[in-house]
């Protein structure tokens, strides 16, 4: 991990939280378990799987912000809080509301960065990110 001011992570991982949050409007947050499509299969045409270690999930995103700012730092620009509606292949009980994680390329980068952290992540699952701006 490249080593980075406190403040350029912690503007990246705003700017994700808040692209994600606005992009998306409503949701759902995830638990543990795999996706309810398979793990391995490629996602749709022009949609590029991410790996997302869940630290935490909450129907208001509200209740995530203690939790946010204690891994921001660690985290920085894998950081992602989203609402469930915009990351497709969370586990089945994922529920309605928000996730808190790492973002990668590969599902051993999730799960060491969330590790770095101090953190065992409760689910990693691959996902697509479905929200724009």
């Amino acid at each position: 991990m490249s080593v980075r001011s406190s403040g350029a992570r912690s503007a990246v991982a705003l700017a994700i939280t808040a692209t994600l949050t606005a992009a998306c409007g409503g949701a759902s947050p995830p638990q543990t378990d795999r996706s309810p499509s398979s793990p391995g299969e490629p996602s749709s045409p022009g949609r590029a799987t991410t790996w997302l270690a869940i630290v935490a999930a909450e129907a208001d995103v509200r209740d995530l912000n203690d939790e946010t700012a204690d891994l921001r730092d660690g985290l920085g620009h894998a950081l992602i809080v989203s609402p469930v509606d915009c990351l497709e292949g969370l586990p089945p009980r994922a529920g309605d509301g928000y996730v808190l994680g790492a973002i990668g390329t590969t599902e051993q980068q999730v799960r060491s960065l969330v590790e770095e952290v101090g953190r065992t992540p409760i689910s990693v699952v691959p996902v697509t990110v479905i929200c724009t701006d």
